[in-house]
């Protein structure tokens, strides 16, 4: 703000000079003549004026832009030189900040350190445009819980997840998600007594972990990392780890305590299957099938495996007495999970002779402007089930012979001279 400031300063020493607040000068001024004067009051302000531009800055429109490095302003200034109603905020004091603005009828916010590098970028969205994987875990997990606002965020222009900020009653809540929707992690915390946010938070790299933090990584894989950052300025980190199959997710406060911990063990899952005997069903199935399909033989059985131990059973059983052929699954508790009856049907095909007289009219001038004398020695019309396949005629032209194929609707498919 030190331009407008300065151009202040300007204009109030000019009006007071003309008004004669300014006694000595104005006393000075009047030894000289009215031309002399304006051509020296000209020089001045042009002098004046000069030493205010000086002093401008790349500004935003924000009054907490004279707290915000100049790196930071202008960072935003180069990547969205289109911006307009710029604000900034610190989400935690000297070190990140935050910037919201406007590009046209979007609404976009960026974090960024303070050498101005932007960690992360976000484009708000609606809950219409969120993913259906990441509506339905906020339906199934926030119940309580209203959206306040979704994004999509982008790191490099690339679109990298969605974050989701949640109310309750007592609490919000900040839900992260990948490009894909799937749930990378989540921060609760208790709403002040307004009802306004408590909380900021912004992602961190593992190099930028203070070392009470780093130290708990631990020859393990840093996977991605949030800081949650309070009122008072007080960070909590929320870090996702890898080891082999294991994964944890670990929340710490800025001393290196761990307020909470989760871990899961995901083994890789190998499939399977191989051939079953009716001596390898349970009792439980060969009871449901003597009791619902009686005298049935096993024509053909598979056992699906998972980490070789049977995920499910899929059978084909025959019953002689009736013909009938079913198809049946049984999970690995033996329950029935699906029970249908295959039919078959034999279609009935015929081939019939037609003559010229019953072609189709696109048939027909289909030969025509492809032969220019021709009879028809022999057509044959195919049918399924009673309706019309294909035609195969065999057409003569002087001395050749042609077999020409047409589909149900007349269209032509080939020919071959026979």
């Amino acid at each position: 703000m030190a331009f407008h400031l300065n151009l202040r300063c300007c204009a109030t020493f000019l009006v007071a000079w003309l008004s004669g607040s300014y006694s000595p000068i104005q006393n000075h001024f009047n030894l000289i003549s009215m031309k002399n004067q304006f051509l020296l009051f000209g020089a001045f302000f042009l002098l004046l004026l000069s030493s205010c531009q000086k002093d401008d800055v790349l500004t935003a429109d924000s009054s907490d832009t004279v707290n915000t490095p100049l790196e930071v302003v202008n960072a935003v200034k180069k990547e969205y030189p289109l911006a307009t109603k710029i604000q900034f905020s610190a989400i935690s004091t000297n070190e990140i900040w935050e910037s919201q603005f406007n590009v046209s009828a979007d609404k976009l916010s960026v974090v960024l350190d303070k050498k101005g590098t932007i960690l992360e970028a976000n484009t708000a969205t609606n809950e219409v445009k969120l993913p259906i994987e990441v509506t339905t875990y906020l339906t199934n997990n926030f119940k309580d819980f209203k959206i306040i606002t979704a994004s999509e965020t982008f790191k490099n222009k690339v679109l990298v997840g969605y974050k989701v900020y949640l109310k309750s009653t007592t609490q919000e809540a900040t839900v992260i998600f990948d490009a894909k929707g799937a749930f990378v992690m989540e921060y609760k915390s208790n709403l002040a007594a307004n009802n306004k946010p408590v909380t900021k938070n912004y992602p961190i790299d593992p190099k930028a972990l203070p070392d009470v933090v780093a130290k708990i990584l631990a020859g393990r894989e840093f996977l991605r990392g949030t800081v949650v950052v309070d009122k008072d300025n007080k960070k909590t980190y929320v870090i996702s780890l890898k080891q082999g199959n294991t994964y944890w997710d670990i929340v710490l406060d800025e001393t290196g305590k761990v307020i909470k911990e989760s871990k899961i063990v995901i083994e890789p899952k190998k499939y399977s299957a191989k051939e079953v005997k009716k001596a390898d069903l349970t009792k439980t199935i060969t009871d449901y099938l003597d009791k619902n399909h009686k005298g049935w033989v096993l024509d053909k059985g598979v056992a699906n495996l998972i980490n070789n131990v049977v995920d499910t059973y899929v059978l084909t059983i025959k019953i002689d007495a009736t013909k009938e052929v079913w198809y049946l699954v049984f999970d690995k508790e033996s329950k029935m999970l699906k029970s249908s009856k295959i039919s078959f049907t034999i279609p009935k095909i015929e081939e019939k002779a037609i003559a010229l007289a019953e072609l189709p009219k696109v048939v027909k001038d289909y030969i025509d402007g492809h032969f220019k004398i021709w009879t028809l020695e022999k057509g044959v019309v195919i049918l399924i089930d009673t309706k019309v396949s294909s035609y195969t005629l065999l057409v003569v032209e002087g001395k050749d012979k042609y077999l020409l194929y047409f589909d149900a609707n007349g269209k032509f498919i080939g020919s071959k001279k026979a």
